[in-house]
């Protein structure tokens, strides 16, 4: 029973104090998106994440090498003097707004690869051990077993199983129509009852068919 929304409370449920509700399997709640992130919205979270990351590195690799060819066209430019003459080598044949967007742009994925892939590789250690970042920061649920006792998270079911339940696919093809490719399917269960989420090893091949 939740003591602020006076109403059940099911199991992995928290109560946001800024949204003013409880929230199913709660992972935290995100002021860029001015949501909680939790039970139905998480996979477009993490696959946010991971693919911005992604983008941002293309950016950076194919984009260096584009913006050398373009501006310094007859000086041999290395990453090291790129950094080091940022902003302060005026670009040929009058190309100033061109290096300046490209500055910025180089700046802007450099932070985001950080600031982004550092979030996305967080959750994808918590998804890989069948938890969330309530969980577990408040070990009420620990990913690793504790050396003074046998306790373990209940929810873990193997780190194929945790990513299989999470982006909900169960082959090849389904993982290309459900993760690869835009999709808006529902996560098993629907976060109250827990019973087909434990029940998912046993049903493995024909759990997301129905």
């Amino acid at each position: 029973m939740c003591k602020k929304c006076i109403s059940p409370k099911p199991a992995r449920t928290h109560h946001c104090s800024i949204c003013d509700n409880c929230i199913l399997k709660m992972d935290h709640h995100c002021p860029w998106f001015n949501n909680c992130i939790g039970f139905y919205n998480h996979r477009y979270f993490l696959m946010f994440c991971i693919f911005m990351t992604i983008d941002c590195i293309y950016l950076i690799t194919f984009g260096f090498y584009y913006y050398c060819a373009y501006v310094y066209q007859n000086d041999e430019l290395n990453i090291i003097s790129f950094v080091i003459n940022l902003g302060s080598i005026p670009s040929p044949h009058g190309r100033s707004i061109f290096f300046t967007l490209n500055a910025i742009e180089f700046f802007l994925c450099f932070v985001a690869i950080f600031a982004v892939g550092g979030l996305a590789g967080i959750n994808i250690f918590v998804v890989s051990n069948g938890a969330t970042n309530i969980e577990l920061r408040s070990m009420r649920i620990p990913c690793v077993p504790s050396t003074y006792s046998n306790a373990r998270n209940p929810y873990d079911l193997g780190f194929r199983a945790n990513w299989k339940i999470f982006l909900g696919f169960d082959d090849f093809k389904s993982f290309f129509l459900k993760v690869i490719l835009p999709s808006s399917h529902k996560p098993l269960g629907d976060g109250v009852d827990w019973s087909d989420y434990f029940k998912y090893n046993q049903n493995e091949h024909d759990i997301f068919l129905v």
